[in-house]
């Protein structure tokens, strides 16, 4: 649902000349909000999470441009810089669980910490992608990031319900991904997505 209300205000509010990257990320952002299913979307807690669909090819870049068309009116008001670094990789995922976990941690970092900058961007980690939110907020310790992946516990300068980040937890552990972070008090946080690469792009081209 929020995706879709994402794209009616994306189509709304754009210009009728576009880019052709523009065009495809609201149409991959479509795509995914069609895919989701709400009747299967509670699990045992009662919290909503994303019904998994079939395994695609996806882009790295189009997943993180799709990221920036969503976040970039609210960043730019925020005076945030919201920054990607392009990449060839492709991921071999559940499409609509990596965009739910990358879209909820970069919006819990515009709305919960006053980062000038939020960086996206990702590594090869040998059969794997690690997919990179950082920001340069207050920082969280270890103890604070384990007791956020549970639902309804939250920071003490959140105003949110606390499910961001309860949310992006149950979807990586039900899809079989990795979420972690790396943070330092006073200088900001990283959260890392370790998800399958698709290898057979990768042929013959340089490594990143």
């Amino acid at each position: 649902v929020s995706l879709q209300l994402t794209l009616d205000k994306l189509r709304r509010t754009s210009n009728v000349e576009q880019s052709d990257d523009y065009r495809q990320a609201l149409t991959y952002i479509e795509q995914l909000a069609e895919s989701f299913q709400p009747e299967d979307n509670n699990d045992d807690s009662g919290h909503e999470v994303t019904t998994k669909t079939a395994k695609e090819v996806l882009p790295i870049n189009l997943l993180l441009q799709t990221i920036q068309q969503m976040f970039g009116p609210e960043a730019r008001e925020k005076s945030t810089e919201l920054r990607m670094v392009l990449t060839d990789m492709s991921a071999y995922v559940y499409p609509s669980s990596v965009m739910r976990i990358v879209s909820n941690l970069v919006a819990n970092a515009l709305t919960h910490t006053r980062s000038e900058k939020i960086l996206l961007g990702c590594r090869r980690r040998g059969s794997a992608i690690r997919i990179d939110v950082c920001d340069q907020g207050e920082g969280l310790s270890q103890n604070e990031f384990e007791d956020m992946k549970d639902l309804h516990c939250k920071g003490d300068t959140s105003t949110g319900e606390g499910i961001g980040l309860a949310t992006c937890a149950e979807i990586a552990a039900t899809s079989g991904y990795q979420l972690s972070m790396v943070s330092t008090k006073q200088r900001g946080t990283c959260f890392s997505l370790l998800v399958p690469r698709y290898l057979a792009v990768e042929m013959g081209k340089p490594s990143h």
